[in-house]
């Protein structure tokens, strides 16, 4: 099995979370997602299995089937400094590579996302403070 490429010097015991993209090489399709270093119970701090995940996309999950772990590279790009941010980054990339249009020279979709789910920051910044509002509009603001 492939070892994640560690780009951000994602630490489990620092961070709360990173955003990551896995790469088919045999196809070179790929996939945008984001993975928590941890979860709580009962205020008791669980570790994740981030060192063997493998994203949630079913149909990325069949060609990790077909061609092998061997086939695939892991890479974490983005590490994240809360769950919020986590959220928030993982959209934001999402957005911007537009991971549900892209099309490869074959004609095959670029992309195994297949939805981007949005974190709408009305209902966070309520629930988790206004620093949540605040760095999400930071990804939408307009320049002109």
């Amino acid at each position: 099995m492939q070892p994640w490429i560690n780009l951000a010097n994602f630490d489990p015991d620092v961070h709360h979370g990173f955003v990551y993209l896995i790469t088919n090489l045999v196809n070179q399709r790929k996939y945008i997602g984001r993975k928590y270093s941890w979860t709580f119970d009962h205020n008791i701090r669980i570790p994740s299995n981030w060192e063997n995940y493998w994203g949630s996309s079913p149909s990325l999950h069949k060609d990790i089937r077909r061609y092998g772990k061997d086939s695939f590279e892991r890479v974490i790009l983005i590490a994240c400094d809360s769950r919020q941010k986590t959220d928030a980054t993982e959209v934001a990339v999402l957005l911007a590579l537009d991971v549900l249009h892209e099309i490869l020279p074959d004609g095959t979709r670029e992309f195994y996302n297949q939805v981007i789910r949005q974190p709408w920051p009305h209902r966070f910044a309520q629930v988790r403070g206004d620093g949540y509002k605040d760095f999400w509009q930071d990804f939408w603001e307009d320049d002109t």
